[in-house]
């Protein structure tokens, strides 16, 4: 789930992280990529290394400095600023690769499709499938963009991810 948009400032961003699988998973040598597809680049914090071990139907969230993280979050990451800290602008990616090789453990395009970029000399992909249009702004920012249903991974954004006007940090996605 990732809320990029908020009405106002942008203070309540957040990006979560669900271990679906029914064993724990290393976080070790996993980071998360801030894209801003605009300029084939990442931004802000990024990479934001993970550490730790995430277990099964466990959230990590990452977050604003002034986000306080709810109840129910196993892991919490700080994405190293108040506000601004996911791009708003069309299309933006979120992506998860693992360090040593840059290989892209998962990925969400949101605001359209967001091409490959080069990383550390690599190509990362930043998009499964096509991206998620529907965009929080078009829907007065009152919400998130979550795996609907929750945790479900088809390998394509604009198959898995749906607009909700119902954020849930750390907690099942509902529509």
């Amino acid at each position: 789930e990732v809320d990029y948009d908020q009405p106002g400032e942008d203070n309540g961003e957040f990006v979560e992280l669900l271990n679906t699988s029914a064993s724990p998973i290393s976080l070790n040598g996993l980071a998360v990529l801030l894209v801003n597809a605009s300029k084939s680049e990442v931004y802000g914090s990024s990479p934001i290394a993970l550490s730790g071990t995430l277990n099964p139907g466990a959230y990590l969230l990452l977050h604003s400095t002034v986000f306080t993280p709810p109840a129910g979050c196993a892991l919490t990451v700080s994405l190293g600023t108040a506000q601004n800290a996911l791009q708003n602008g069309a299309p933006d990616a979120v992506v998860v690769i693992r360090v040593a090789d840059n290989t892209v453990i998962d990925a969400m395009s949101y605001e359209g499709t967001t091409t490959a970029i080069t990383y550390s000399g690599a190509s990362v992909a930043c998009t499964e499938g096509t991206g998620v249009p529907a965009t929080e702004s078009d829907l007065d920012e009152l919400g998130s963009v979550s795996r609907l249903p929750n945790g479900t991974d088809t390998n394509d954004n604009s198959a898995d991810f749906k607009f909700t006007t119902t954020p849930t940090p750390c907690k099942a996605n509902v529509p």
